[in-house]
C-alpha cells in the first residue's frame, strides 16, 4: 500500500504518507519490480472503500486477544483520524494482505506506467500515473482500482473472532 493515483495526500497535498517519508525508496520499488508488475493499493482506494467506526469498534471489540492486538496496533493511526475528524476507519495495509490472501478482493485493476517524483519542492513522493501513455514507457504496476471491501472486512472480521 501507497502512493496515489489522483493526487490526493495525507501528508502533504497531493503526496501520501508512506511514498512521501521515503520517495527514493518508493523509486526503487516501482523501478525494480517493474518486470513483475506489482499491486499498487494507493490512498485513494483506501479512503474509497474506508469502514465506518460502527465497523471498527466491532472488529475490535470482540473479546479475543487478537482483537485486542488490533486495536493497540492501530491505536496512535485511529488518533490521528480522529483528531482530523475523519468519518470512516482507513483500512490501509489490511486491503492488500486481503489481496494476497484471496486476489478475488480485487475487482478491476489497470496496467499503467507509474514513477515517482523526487525533485518536487511541494510534490516529492507524488506518484506520477502516464494515463496518456505520453512518455511510452511500458507498464510497470498494476494499480489497484476497484475492490471488494466487503469480502475483505468479513476476512478481517473473521480472523480477530478465531484467535
Amino acid at each position: 500500500m501507497g502512493g496515489n493515483n489522483k493526487a490526493q495526500g495525507n501528508l502533504a497535498p497531493a503526496v501520501e504518507f508512506n511514498f512521501g517519508k521515503d520517495p527514493e525508496s518508493a523509486k526503487a520499488v516501482l523501478d525494480g519490480f517493474s518486470a513483475l508488475k506489482p499491486h499498487l493499493f494507493t490512498y485513494e482506494i483506501c479512503v474509497k472503500y474506508a469502514a465506518s467506526w460502527e465497523w471498527y469498534a466491532r472488529y475490535t471489540s470482540c473479546g479475543t486477544k487478537l482483537s485486542k492486538l488490533m486495536q493497540d496496533i492501530d491505536r496512535t493511526a485511529v488518533m490521528s483520524l480522529r483528531e482530523r475528524k475523519s468519518l470512516r476507519y482507513l483500512l490501509y495495509d489490511q486491503f492488500a494482505i486481503g489481496a494476497i490472501i484471496d486476489p478475488s478482493i480485487m475487482k478491476e485493476v489497470k496496467e499503467v506506467y507509474a514513477d515517482v517524483e523526487l525533485r518536487g519542492e511541494i510534490s516529492r513522493g507524488l506518484v506520477v500515473i502516464d494515463w496518456a501513455g505520453k512518455l511510452r514507457r511500458r507498464a510497470n504496476v498494476r494499480l489497484v482500482t476497484r475492490l471488494d471491501d466487503e469480502k475483505c472486512k468479513h476476512m478481517m472480521m473473521e480472523s480477530v473472532k478465531k484467535f
